[in-house]
């Protein structure tokens, strides 16, 4: 059973951390959130969760996916370049495999924006049939 002050010092600390967020105009859950996405560990033994990791990354921009993927180690990487497809060597070094997880996302990316933007100019093309010229 937990005594009260214990409970006392848990919420003294809590409201420590609490305070560091009083002026920024986030919510408690946002808060929250931003804590948890702060010491969030990737990578701790059998915890590693390779689907988790891979379903995060495609809405993340470049940088971001290569700081994620520095906090993993190198035997992780290569689960992950794995279950993707992409074909590395056991023997490259973390940065290149984290530069490569990198690339296939941010080549995804431009990819289908490379796609919309055809449609959207096909559509632009199609509405200027629809202007009349000025007389």
């Amino acid at each position: 059973m937990i005594e009260i002050s214990e409970i006392c010092t848990f919420l003294n600390k809590a409201a420590k951390i609490m305070k560091l967020y009083s002026n920024s105009g986030m919510s408690l859950e946002e808060a929250l959130d931003d804590i948890y996405d702060k010491i969030k560990v990737t990578n701790i033994g059998d915890n590693f969760d390779i689907d988790l990791i891979i379903a995060e990354l495609p809405h993340l921009n470049k940088l971001d996916i290569m700081a994620k993927l520095e906090k993993i180690k190198k035997a992780d990487l290569l689960k992950i370049t794995s279950v993707l497809g992409l074909r590395i060597s056991k023997g490259q070094r973390t940065d290149v495999i984290i530069e490569n997880i990198s690339n296939y996302y941010s080549y995804k990316i431009l990819d289908n924006d490379m796609a919309s933007r055809t449609n959207k100019q096909g559509e632009s093309e199609q509405n200027a049939d629809l202007i009349e010229p000025i007389k």
